[in-house]
């Protein structure tokens, strides 16, 4: 009884089918297709031309020509040209509009997919037709462009970039010639023609997976490891088993591996791994590696950050890449500055403004490093007194006078130290004159250039007086104080 069941529902399921094909017709497929191409549906449209061919193989001449036109659309030319072959050899095409109008769409095809002979062979068949003064003039382009791309594939390989370019142009369907100059440009290390030959054969074939390997390795010459990744996956997920993909793909992946290992530990401020990192490749993609180095060593404080600096910035001229050369000399400025060589951490960043003087992180870096010099030239005031930054008036004149009399030069017992204490006796009474006045030690502590008077740094001179005792210090000699400081000092407090 089951059986039963079965046979009638497979006979109720056979004659609803029957019935749909009986319903379908080539007539409503083409007028179908018509709306689907109306609509730029024009995959809907070939396959219901395609429908239509079964149904009518013996008279599908024109269905053949309408299909070609939905596959040119779709950019498959190659099954366009099979259909436009299929379509001229039907011998019921009698329409002299028609039949011209797929004659030219023939020699264009065979154009775009390097076949300039055949073109040519079927341009003269046009003679037969009397052409318009319209249809001449494009009969005569046409034939311009069929003959300058077969004398330019007369000349490869030797033909220039330039040529090549006008070529791809002409014929961007030539499957056959995109592999061979993509093979070429590997062979030959030549990275201009490799990017360009395989970025046309990524766009006239998007499905297909060697052009998207050949993509990948122009994109890897150009150092971009990212797209070229993404190229190398499209081209494995379609053919996963292909081992001449697996020889492309495999390097590829472990360049891009080692590249995220190194911006992961820049994320997370492991400097150290990435200084000890290193790369062996196209030098394109090591100038990557080395600006990470670079910068790792720089935020580490690395005792070797000069010279990872140096090596990378190296090779950044050897690659005339402006933008590296910038970012490394920034990075290899502050190296110097955590060095306490100012000179030439000023040096780097003058050249980054000679390569871009508008730069405003350098400008602004330039500025900050002419000050420090400025600060590490001049004499250290808190230094001087031994006292801080933020120590206050008091601490201050403390330490003043304590100073002040251990280096008065009456208190020398020769010449030669008479010396010494008169400069550190100048030194600290100019310290204190600054750091004893509020606006006088703001101005120091911004940095300001602060005209600081004579070598003595007191007030009305030298012998005239110690500023900060009540009542000061006077100095005398044995001959009065006229002759302060020609017969040897002594101090009295008054």
């Amino acid at each position: 009884m089951a059986v039963g069941r079965l046979t009638s529902t497979l006979f109720l399921f056979t004659l609803l089918i029957c019935l749909v094909i009986a319903e379908e017709t080539v007539s409503s497929l083409v007028t179908e297709a018509s709306a689907a191409i109306d609509a730029r549906r024009f995959d809907t449209a070939e396959t219901l031309y395609s429908r239509a061919i079964k149904l009518d193989e013996e008279h599908a001449g024109v269905l053949y020509c309408q299909r070609a036109l939905t596959r040119r659309v779709q950019q498959n030319y190659e099954g366009a040209l099979s259909d436009l072959d299929t379509c001229l050899a039907d011998k019921g095409l009698s329409d002299r509009d028609y039949v011209y109008y797929q004659l030219k769409q023939h020699c264009e095809v065979l154009l775009a997919t390097g076949n300039v002979d055949r073109a040519l062979r079927e341009l003269k068949s046009l003679k037969k037709f009397e052409l318009s003064s319209a249809e001449q003039q494009r009969k005569t382009d046409l034939q311009s462009r069929i003959e300058a791309a077969r004398k330019i594939k007369k000349r490869l390989p030797s033909a220039d970039l330039a040529a090549v370019k006008e070529l791809l142009t002409l014929t961007p369907y030539d499957l056959k010639l995109l592999n061979q100059l993509c093979a070429k440009a590997i062979e030959a290390k030549n990275t201009a023609l490799l990017v360009e030959v395989s970025r046309k054969m990524i766009d006239s074939f998007p499905g297909d997976g060697q052009a998207m390997l050949y993509g990948a390795q122009g994109k890897m010459l150009l150092g971009d490891v990212q797209s070229a990744y993404k190229l190398a996956r499209r081209a494995m997920d379609l053919d996963p088993d292909n081992s001449d993909y697996l020889k492309i793909f495999r390097p590829i992946t472990q360049t891009k591996r080692k590249l995220d290992k190194i911006a992961k530990a820049m994320e997370s401020g492991k400097y150290d791994l990435v200084v000890n990192e290193s790369f062996e490749g196209p030098d394109i993609i090591k100038i990557s590696v080395e600006r990470s180095r670079c910068q790792a060593a720089v935020k580490s404080k690395h005792s070797g950050a000069v010279s990872i600096c140096t090596a990378a910035h190296r090779l950044a001229e050897r690659l005339r890449d402006t933008e590296a050369i910038i970012e490394i000399l920034l990075e290899r400025s502050t190296a110097y500055e955590n060095a306490d060589d100012l000179d030439s951490a000023i040096a780097d960043v003058q050249t980054v403004l000679q390569h871009d003087q508008t730069h405003a992180t350098a400008r602004d870096r330039l500025s900050s490093l002419q000050t420090a010099k400025q600060l590490a030239d001049r004499v250290d005031h808190y230094k001087v007194l031994g006292v801080s930054r933020g120590d206050d008036d008091k601490t201050i004149k403390r330490a003043y006078k304590k100073l002040a009399m251990k280096y008065h030069p009456d208190r020398a017992e020769t010449d030669e130290q008479r010396t010494e204490f008169t400069v550190k006796f100048q030194e600290i009474g100019q310290a204190y004159e600054i750091l004893s006045d509020p606006e006088k030690r703001a101005a120091y502590d911004r940095g300001d250039d602060l005209n600081q008077g004579g070598p003595g740094g007191f007030p009305g001179g030298f012998p005239g007086g110690f500023p900060g005792f009540p009542g000061g210090f006077q100095f005398f000699s044995s001959s009065g104080p006229q002759d302060a400081g020609s017969q040897g000092f002594r101090f009295q407090f008054r």
